[in-house]
């Protein structure tokens, strides 16, 4: 199967040549839940439309930021430009100097990217995990795990996998000369899979809970 196409990302980093805004007298205090907040945001709103005005090659003026969103030294918004209305973006601020992450294409932001620059959870939205690859290795694995339980040559199983993430796969299953075939699930542990359900019939919930499942592989289980 093949991958996602990769997303492409403006990530201004901390190493980047691009021109980062230094900020001063920004500062921040201390909320009632302990948490860091920004305390000039109108002072981050102007430096962050500079970091955009660099980036993108146009008019400070002609940017426009708005902020929703602040924890600490991360931020969340939106951004209008010339032929950009309102496009979702985050930001962070490291050794005094504010950085951008925006998708122009505005896909979501993949979870891992924004863990990189430790953006809180609570900011996160709904970020996208990290692409997971099926490859062939993975269905021969899955064959593999087949052939044991039933004592029958991998060349003689012919598996579909429907839906899949890094560690768990649903799919059917079906033998030479058999009529029909089964559904299937399986987790990948340490490096191997292993067939956990597989058959025509019902199979309950609680069964499968230590698997951790995502939701939409297991919407016929048995509550």
């Amino acid at each position: 199967m093949n991958t996602n196409e990769s997303q492409k990302f403006n990530v201004k980093s901390l190493t980047s040549v691009i021109f980062l805004v230094l900020l001063f007298g920004a500062g921040c205090n201390q909320s009632s839940n302990g948490e860091s907040q920004v305390t000039n945001i109108d002072s981050v709103v102007v430096a962050i439309e500079e970091v955009f005005a660099d980036n993108y090659k146009t008019g400070v003026n002609d940017v426009k930021v708005e902020i929703n969103e602040d924890e600490g030294d991360f931020v969340r918004g939106y951004v209008s430009m010339p032929g950009v209305d309102k496009n979702d973006f985050m930001a962070f601020k490291a050794d005094d100097e504010w950085s951008v992450i925006y998708d122009p294409e505005q896909k979501p932001y993949e979870c891992d990217l924004l863990r990189q620059y430790n953006f809180p959870e609570d900011m996160m939205g709904n970020c996208k995990p990290a692409d997971a690859e099926f490859t062939i290795a993975d269905a021969r694995d899955i064959q593999m795990a087949f052939a044991d339980i039933y004592h029958k040559n991998i060349e003689d199983i012919t598996v579909k996998v429907d839906k899949y993430d890094a560690t768990h796969a649903r799919g059917s299953v079906q033998f030479a000369g058999e009529q029909g075939g089964g559904m299937f699930l399986a987790v990948k542990d340490q490096g191997a899979w292993d067939v956990v359900v597989d058959g025509n019939g019902t199979y309950e919930c609680e069964a499968i809970d230590v698997y951790e499942f995502p939701e939409d592989m297991i919407t016929d289980c048995i509550k």
